[in-house]
């Protein structure tokens, strides 16, 4: 009985799958085999197109490398003893650094696998393979990681010059664009109402407009689509206002995402300024993301189940008389890991905003104006990127590992000062105060759906959380007590005490303040121990 064979085909990039390799490697393995009378196996598929062997990336992860599902086997024993491992060349299998790569070769040796070079020289290694053939092997792996390790370090540093130019002259570094843009020549332009369509993106974004509020007032005005897909869609949306290239600003990347210096300003055109970008970025960040629907939930994103900390939803139902309503609702019901604590939305609607008109801003903001902290961010920032700059100087001649060590903390208080002065930035664009104007002058006209959009985004710049505790005896009767603690810093206590309507009597609402003497101090619904005791003297008095 012949012997086994396994043909392993390899190329590093895209464009050699359209021309000859594939083709090239696989006659040459089917040649080997007939002529030495070994079965090719045409089972096992071994081919790692377009991966490169420099990094040993291939070896890893057997659910997207060949190599890698190979020597998975190997290592089950699946793979008989005295089979055929087939390849071009030793560099098809490797092109890591020599000790890697020889012991990826010598494991597999040691397995009982024999190894087949078909080029340059035809050569069969094995376990009983004597030092001139080791020799020969090693001069083999070393040539392929050195051909490798010389070809990155020239195209890094043919990329390194394209970035430059790009940073000083414009220079087009890749003719990768996003769906808005387009080539002509060397220029990089604007698709025709693709510039409209993403200022009208952000501008809703900034006025309080989910992801999917937005892709449904798009597709109302009939703007025309940018993007995949051919539709507006909410992942796409998502891309365009996380996306600084919108603000003409390019981040060069490497295969793996990873980063490669500074951003450059100005590559691309510029479809929204900086302060348009932070503000949208100001709504969509300040809470956790939320689907938005028809329906618009004020407080969505900030109303908190005291007893757990999870958010309360938003529920439709139909009533008998056919009428659609909305209650609230615990999301850990929804899911069955809890009993339901509802309360009608209308109500407890009606009861806050009632309440939130009544405040003045001098209750709430304690007299105190935002401070905005961008300049002084910005000029630890800068002070931080000067010594940097200076121990950049200093590693030519000074001691290299302790400035290294320096180097690295100062690299990381970069970094967090670089994303406190974006918050920082974010939060100037809407100061406090000016927010509390804004929520009290949509108070009075929280009906239609752009309204109600608008108040619940001046509602989450002005309130930080509202946890709620419902108790009910009476499957008729809901007893609320709501704390909201403001961004302010301030804090307001309230009951709302909702009553079911029925033949005889109309469904009723009231709302006070709220005084808890149950608890020592001020009452605090974050705290378990609190929201336990309140439960039960609150359930006691229904």
């Amino acid at each position: 009985m012949s012997q086994l064979g396994f043909s392993y085909i390899r190329f590093s990039s895209k464009p050699q799958e359209r021309g000859d390799s594939l083709r090239r490697q696989t006659e040459l393995a089917a040649s080997w085999c007939k002529r030495h009378d070994v079965t090719l196996d045409a089972s096992t598929t071994l081919h790692d197109l377009g991966k490169s062997a420099f990094t040993g990336a291939h070896r890893v992860n057997p659910d997207r490398h060949a190599l890698a599902g190979f020597l998975k086997l190997v290592e089950q024993g699946r793979v008989p003893r005295g089979s055929y491992f087939i390849i071009e060349n030793l560099d098809r299998l490797s092109r890591e650094h020599i000790q890697p790569a020889l012991i990826l070769v010598l494991n597999l040796l040691q397995a009982g696998i024999r190894i087949v070079q078909l080029s340059p020289a035809e050569l069969v290694f094995d376990d009983k393979s004597e030092m001139p053939m080791v020799m020969l092997m090693v001069i083999e792996l070393s040539r392929g990681h050195s051909e490798s390790a010389m070809k990155s370090e020239r195209i890094g540093a043919a990329w390194k010059n394209k970035r430059v130019a790009a940073t000083k002259t414009g220079a087009l570094l890749t003719r990768s664009l996003p769906a808005w843009l387009t080539t002509k020549g060397a220029t990089i332009t604007v698709k025709p109402g693709a510039d409209t369509a993403i200022r009208q993106i952000y501008a809703l974004a900034a006025a309080g407009y989910g992801l999917s509020a937005i892709a449904r007032k798009l597709t109302a005005d009939h703007v025309p689509p940018i993007g995949p897909s051919g539709r507006w869609d909410r992942a796409y949306i998502m891309v365009i206002l996380n996306d600084r290239r919108a603000m003409g600003e390019f981040q060069p990347r490497k295969r793996d995402k990873t980063t490669v210096g500074e951003p450059i300003p100005s590559y691309f055109p510029a479809i929204v300024n900086e302060n348009e970008w932070l503000a949208a970025q100001a709504h969509r960040t300040h809470h956790k993301r939320i689907r938005t629907t028809k329906h618009i939930f004020l407080f969505s994103g900030i109303l908190v189940h005291a007893r757990t900390g999870e958010n309360y939803t938003s529920q439709k139902f139909i009533q008998r008389t056919g009428e659609i309503c909305y209650r609230l609702v615990n999301r850990e019901a929804l899911t069955g890991i809890m009993k339901y604590y509802l309360f009608p939305e209308r109500h407890f609607e009606h009861a806050i905003l009632s309440m939130l008109k009544e405040l003045s801003p001098k209750d709430v903001l304690r007299g105190k104006h935002q401070h905005d902290e961008t300049q002084t961010i910005a000029g630890q920032l800068a002070q931080v990127e000067l010594k940097i700059t200076e121990l950049e100087n200093e590693l030519m001649h000074g001691n290299v590992s302790a400035l290294a060590n320096v180097l690295r903390r100062l690299e990381s208080q970069k970094a967090d000062l670089a994303t406190r002065l974006q918050d920082a930035r974010k939060k100037a664009m809407h100061p406090l105060a000016e927010s509390w104007g804004t929520t009290q002058s949509l108070l009075a006209h929280a009906e239609g759906e752009e309204n109600r959009i608008a108040l619940r985004s001046a509602l989450r710049r002005i309130i930080d959380t509202m946890h709620i505790l419902v108790v009910s005896k009476k499957p008729t009767q809901h007893l609320a007590i709501v704390q909201i603690r403001f961004t302010g810093g301030t804090c307001r206590d309230y009951a709302i005490l909702s009553s079911a309507g029925c033949r005889y009597k109309k469904a009723a609402c009231e709302v006070s303040s709220f005084v808890s003497d149950t608890i020592d101090g001020d009452l605090d619904l974050r705290n378990p121990e609190h929201v336990a005791a309140l439960e039960s003297a609150l359930l006691a008095t229904l």
